[in-house]
């Protein structure tokens, strides 16, 4: 192995599963120095080799791709600079009485200033830990975990290795992309770090699920929402992670009566998992439906049209009753997403377009009633 195919490959491996971009910087192999070390004033990672030219792989992780590799994540710095500049706008409309925000219209600058804190904070006195951690997901590829921690103990201080410790304690369990949403810190999705987190966290009964779907703005500071069938995982979340899990018999009722989130979830989402079905032919099908005469379409959309109906009034009445101003935000505009489909089923005949994310849905309901 090459000095530039460990560069090559791990700088990519970065890339794709982390979204991160290592700075530039050059590797200098000598057998002429006593250690290995980083130059810091000519950005140079200088690994000692044998006299043949041998050189400590872990060496190489620590000195080039530890080094302030974090601070490069200029999708986060971005972030936070364009998230300081929208609280630094909202303060300054309020302190001039341009704008008079309501409750929750504080709570939610209040939460992003926190969150803003909390990365900031990793960002400049953290970093050292997650370099350590980066590290040690990168050996993975090599099978030298055990060694890297070896060289860690020796290496770093006891408290930075603490925390080191509790970082792939939550990588390992999960996967680093839930060790990336603990710490607030951007995400990079892909199938198979959804798939790692679900069967870390379900063994053998990530065996038991039928059909499951990433959906949701999958941005890179918000919660992973999986969609899934599953007789034998329920519901979960815990703020980092939202599990909507539907039994066979739910799903199927729910499918057939064309409910709201589960069209959206089929629709909008990205199969990730499943062996029963598949998006393409839950769409498919949901689709041909309506694929034939007026009246029969009519006749079709009558049951769809009412369940939503049921379900728009249930989740209204639940948010008049509550008392929690975000839940009781977050039940009425459930409300609405029902309402909005029974609305799409009610005009279904006349319109012979069908597309059931909500997104699109809403679009619609604007061009019809509110322009």
């Amino acid at each position: 192995m090459t000095i530039d195919d460990v560069l090559l490959d791990n700088k990519e491996l970065l890339k794709s599963s982390f979204g991160i971009y290592p700075r530039k910087r050059t590797v200098i192999l000598s057998d002429e120095i006593e250690h290995s070390h980083y130059d810091l004033s000519k950005n140079k990672a200088i690994i000692k080799t044998d006299s043949e030219g041998n050189f400590d792989l872990l060496d190489v992780f620590r000195y080039h791709f530890g080094y302030d590799t974090f601070y490069v994540n200029s999708q986060d710095r971005k972030m936070i600079n364009d998230e300081e500049k929208k609280i630094k706008s909202f303060n300054n409309k309020v302190k001039r009485g341009i704008i008079e925000p309501n409750i929750d219209e504080l709570k939610s600058q209040y939460s992003l200033e926190e969150h803003l804190f909390n990365r900031k904070y990793i960002l400049n006195h953290m970093a050292d830990v997650f370099s350590v951690w980066m590290q040690y997901e990168l050996v993975k590829k090599y099978n030298m975990q055990d060694e890297f921690v070896e060289y860690a103990k020796k290496e770093f201080s006891d408290d930075l290795i603490k925390v080191f410790s509790k970082y792939t304690e939550i990588s390992d369990n999960t996967s680093h992309l839930y060790l990336f949403s603990e710490l607030n810190l951007p995400k990079k999705y892909s199938k198979e770090n959804i798939n790692d987190i679900l069967k870390n966290m379900f063994g053998s009964d990530y065996d038991s699920i039928e059909y499951a779907v990433l959906y949701g703005s999958e941005k890179p500071f918000s919660d992973i929402n999986i969609f899934m069938v599953s007789d034998k995982i329920e519901s979960y979340n815990d703020g980092v992670l939202n599990i909507k899990s539907y039994t066979n018999e739910d799903f199927d009722f729910s499918y057939k009566n064309y409910d709201a989130l589960v069209m959206d979830a089929i629709f909008s989402g990205h199969q990730i998992a499943g062996k029963k079905h598949t998006s393409y032919s839950l769409r498919h099908k949901a689709n041909s439906n309506f694929h034939v005469s007026s009246d029969r379409a009519r006749f079709l959309s009558v049951d769809p049209f009412f369940y939503n109906i049921s379900k728009s009034q249930e989740f209204k009445s639940r948010s008049m009753l509550c008392d929690d101003s975000l839940e009781r935000k977050e039940l009425a505009n459930i409300g609405i997403s029902y309402a909005i489909m029974a609305d799409e089923l009610s005009n279904i005949v006349r319109d012979r377009n069908f597309s059931f994310t909500l997104k699109d849905m809403k679009k619609k309901y604007i061009g019809r009633y509110l322009r």
